[in-house]
């Protein structure tokens, strides 16, 4: 009786979190990281800002699929909060504060974990030269 009153609730609470967590996780991400990453190419703790983003963008991704699979959605609105609060947008705003000078926020600060720092930044593709002629 109480999954008859509670399902189409449910159903319909899981698609309107998975419509707004689709605004923050666009298809282009991995083409919209290697913007900053070129651009701050030679410095360690916008490459661990832009990891650390990712990997909770990664995090939030999978808390909405796998709770989709279990439909329960405390635990959809948990991956679309880690979604919202670790956006491109974010984390543009993040890198143009740092790269003006500003400190990093504090809750930032804690969150930027050595794990960040040591993860490659591009990985290295040896090409062999073919002299022009």
């Amino acid at each position: 009786m109480l999954l008859r009153l509670l399902g189409p609730g449910l159903l319909l609470g899981l698609g309107c979190l998975t419509a707004t967590a689709q605004d923050f996780y666009s298809p282009d991400v991995a083409t919209f990281k290697q913007k900053p990453r070129s651009r701050y190419l030679h410095n360690d703790t916008a490459q661990a800002i832009i990891n650390l983003y990712g990997k909770r963008q990664a995090d939030g991704a999978s808390w909405i699929l796998s709770s989709a699979l279990l439909a329960a959605a405390p635990i959809v609105g948990y991956g679309a909060a880690k979604l919202a609060a670790f956006s491109n947008r974010k984390l543009e705003q993040v890198l143009a504060g740092y790269a003006a000078g500003q400190p990093l926020p504090a809750l930032l600060r804690r969150k930027l974990k050595p794990r960040f720092f040591n993860e490659s930044i591009m990985p290295y593709v040896p090409v062999q030269a073919v002299p022009a002629r």
